[in-house]
């Protein structure tokens, strides 16, 4: 619940939590329970302790972190207890740009599905996210409503695509127009713009993502180790 409320917005970034009397009051849960669950939210960087103070919301950003490979908005989700849906802005056939055609591996102007979605946590809007999948895919993709399905899950109940590895790209950016009306925006606010490639079981890339996520709403967290890079993927 308090998660939730970090995510939605409903506590803001350097706000202070009630006391854990009032939040163990309001909840109905027990102190050790509660102090368990505020432990872990300080773990995942979602709230702090300050001092003798109390509790403090660390940032208003939604962290979406995975160990074993990339992850899906909506498993992530279920996971995590949350609400997920989507708006489907377009969904269908075109061809491939120069970008999209490197990333996936496949001749220039193929023909590719396309996926565009606002992404929706607890009822507020959080990235809008565009996939661009490869030319194999596109037969079992086209048709299918998106609105409340998992992409991820829907390759592998129907095509036995295992994703097993992302290749992400972070940039900090800003709002267009559009982007801006579609997730409830100012046009020139904050965004973190994660770029990725998905790779199958065999490292056949059949994913090219864009996801422009809320600058407010979004955090990305990983860990940097010898030899290599532990990351999360968002979307």
């Amino acid at each position: 619940m308090l998660q939730a409320d970090i995510a939605t917005g409903r506590l803001t970034p350097g706000e202070r939590l009630a006391s854990e009397r009032q939040l163990g009051a309001r909840l109905d849960v027990a102190r050790n329970t509660l102090r368990r669950a505020l432990r872990d939210l300080a773990a995942r960087g979602l709230i702090e302790a300050r001092d003798r103070s109390g509790w403090y919301v660390n940032g208003g950003g939604v962290t979406i972190e995975t160990v074993s490979g990339p992850q899906g908005l909506t498993d992530w989700a279920a996971v995590h207890g949350l609400a997920v849906s989507s708006q489907v802005c377009r969904a269908g056939v075109r061809r491939a740009t120069e970008a999209e055609s490197r990333a996936l591996r496949i001749p220039l102007e193929s023909e590719i599905f396309e996926l565009e979605r606002v992404r929706i946590v607890e009822g507020a809007p959080l990235s809008l996210d565009q996939s661009v999948l490869a030319p194999p895919l596109i037969a079992s993709l086209q048709g299918l409503d998106f609105s409340d399905r998992s992409l991820f899950q829907t390759v592998r109940e129907k095509l036995g695509i295992e994703p097993s590895r992302a290749e992400c790209l972070l940039r900090a950016t800003t709002t267009d127009r559009r982007t801006a009306e579609l997730l409830g925006l100012t046009e020139g606010d904050p965004l973190l713009e994660l770029s990725e490639t998905v790779f199958d079981q065999y490292g056949e890339p059949f994913e090219f993502g864009r996801h422009l996520n809320r600058g407010d709403r979004y955090a990305f967290r990983t860990t940097v180790v010898a030899g290599g890079v532990w990351a999360g993927p968002g979307g």
